[in-house]
Parts: structure tokens; C-alpha cells; sequence
């Protein structure tokens, strides 16, 4: 009775404005008060103005500038849509890199602006309003317990040059339009359950020099596509279920100095022309089906 009251007395403008001074998390808990509260607070324009309050006024300290940002951020991910698409435009979208997993100072690099807080076990999937940060360079959500499946919208994100999303639990395949992200420098999708095959589409990644995808499920041939990969220098496709032959391709990349292919089902010989690259490090072993017919003792090459 109370509640159909207010929304009889109280103008839906002046009930949105009361509102929007409560934290960002009770407003959207009294969305089940009832139809009215719903429909009124389920508003990208509600929520906008509970973001600029709760986000960017009256916080007296950094530390608890920090701490509501970090509540905010967890909260990102488990808020309904309206709420994430409002977030990321009241709060995201002067940002040019988002680390929100794990990182250190020398493997992560900071833009300009960048957003750096440390996520533990979201539980939740990448929300896809994120596509709509057209500026982001540097996304990491490396070991957040995300869960799947991987957001196809990521793909759309064409200026991110660092894409770090390993240690998650996606169940899925690799997005086949991923070749888009043609100004990525380094790919981070080790240990994420991802099925599947490699997408040929992967060739078209022409800045990449870092290309992870070890610790997975996936399947089928290597692509010969990856030969187009110039400036690659790191190529991780270990313990997948990886069959058929090396594509000789790879063995045209004249900076791959670190291969690792160990640990799947590849068959064949192995193509003399490996002899042409200077690896730090080559790991061929346990792939049972694969052979070579020529010396690699004196080379850093291991079968």
C-alpha cells in the first residue's frame, strides 16, 4: 500500500530524482517493489543520473573514490543491461585501457588513461555494452571467474592493440570474426576452455606479436593462415587436441623466435625449412604421430 501511495502522491520526476541519491545497488534492488518502480528505474536515463551521484559527486577521499569505483565495476558485470550500457558511458568511456585482471608493471603497459583495479570471481559473462568503448586499446580480465560464452561484440572493439582475457572459463569457440582486430599486438586466451577450431581469420591479426591460446580444447589443423603473421614473436598452441601437419607457412615469420606446439596430435615430418628460424625456444614434444628426418641437436628445437 505505501508503495503504490508514493507512486500515486509523487511526480515520476521528482520519485527519480529521490532516486537517484540512493546507492547504485538499492535502486536497483527496488525494481521488485513493484511494476511502477520497475518500469520507472529500468531507464538508461535513471541510471545515468545514480552514476554521476554515486560515481563522481561528494566522495571526500581518493581511497573512497577507489572503493566506490571498485563496488561499481564488480557491479557492472551482474547489473541488468540498461544499467551496464549507462555505466559505460557515464564512467568507461574516457578510459583507453581497462585492467581488471591480473597484471604486473612490466607484462602490462598503462596508456594514458587506464583503469586499474584488481576483479576476483565475477562469475558473470563479459557484459557486451563493452563494445561500445570504440577508443579502448588494453583490455585485461585475465583470472576474474568469468564464465562464457566469449562475447562475439569484443570483435568490434578495432583499436584494442592488448587483449588479455586467460585464466577464464568461456566453454566456447573462438569468435571466427576475431580477425577484425587487426591493430592487436598481443592475444591472452590460455586456459579459458575454449573448443573448437583455430579461425583462419586469425591471419588477418597483422599487428600481432604475442598470440597465446595454450591449455585449451581446441581442434582441427593448425591454419596456415598464421604464415601472414609478420611480426608475430610468441606462438602458444600447447596441450590442445591439435592434429594434421605444421604448416610450413610458420616457418616464413622471420621474428618467431618462441614456438610451443608440444602436447597435441600433430602427424607428419617436420618441415625441413624450421632450420631457417633462430628460436630461443621450439617445443615439439609429445605429439606422438610427428617425425623429422634431419638433425636437431645442435638447435634449440625439442621433439
Amino acid at each position: 500500500m505505501i508503495v503504490k501511495a508514493i507512486e500515486t502522491i509523487l511526480p515520476p520526476e521528482l520519485l527519480e530524482d529521490i532516486l537517484a541519491w540512493l546507492p547504485s545497488h538499492q535502486v536497483l534492488i527496488m525494481r521488485r517493489l513493484s511494476k511502477g518502480f520497475n518500469e520507472l528505474i529500468s531507464t538508461e536515463n535513471l541510471a545515468r543520473l545514480v552514476l554521476i551521484r554515486n560515481v563522481c559527486f561528494g566522495k571526500s577521499s581518493s581511497t573512497e573514490m577507489s572503493n566506490i569505483t571498485r563496488e561499481h565495476d564488480y557491479l557492472f558485470f551482474k547489473a541488468p543491461k540498461f544499467f551496464q550500457h549507462a555505466y559505460v558511458d557515464v564512467c568507461l568511456k574516457r578510459f583507453d585501457g581497462l585492467v581488471w585482471g591480473q597484471w604486473s608493471e612490466w607484462i602490462d603497459h598503462p596508456l594514458n588513461f587506464t583503469l586499474k583495479y584488481r576483479l576476483k570471481d565475477i562469475n558473470a559473462t563479459i557484459p557486451t555494452a563493452i563494445s561500445t568503448l570504440a577508443n579502448l586499446k588494453h583490455l585485461n580480465l585475465m583470472r576474474c571467474g568469468l564464465i562464457g560464452p566469449f562475447p562475439h561484440e569484443i570483435t568490434l572493439l578495432e583499436n584494442l592493440e592488448f587483449l588479455k582475457l586467460a585464466h577464464n572459463e568461456f566453454n566456447c569457440s573462438i569468435p571466427e570474426n576475431i580477425g577484425n582486430l587487426k591493430k592487436l599486438k598481443r592475444l591472452f586466451l590460455q586456459e579459458c576452455h575454449l573448443t573448437g577450431k583455430i579461425p583462419e581469420s586469425m591471419g588477418n591479426m597483422e599487428s600481432i606479436a604475442q598470440l597465446l591460446l595454450g591449455r585449451n580444447l581446441l581442434t582441427g589443423s593448425i591454419p596456415a593462415s598464421l604464415g601472414r603473421l609478420k611480426k608475430l614473436q610468441i606462438l602458444w598452441l600447447a596441450k590442445n587436441r591439435l592434429e594434421g601437419k605444421i604448416p610450413v607457412e610458420l616457418f616464413s615469420l622471420t621474428r618467431l623466435s618462441s614456438l610451443f606446439l608440444s602436447e597435441n596430435m600433430l602427424s607428419g615430418k617436420i618441415p625441413l625449412e624450421i632450420l631457417n628460424l633462430n628460436f630461443e625456444y621450439c617445443e615439439l614434444s609429445e605429439n606422438p604421430e610427428l617425425s623429422c628426418d634431419f638433425d636437431l641437436s645442435r638447435t634449440m628445437i625439442r621433439i
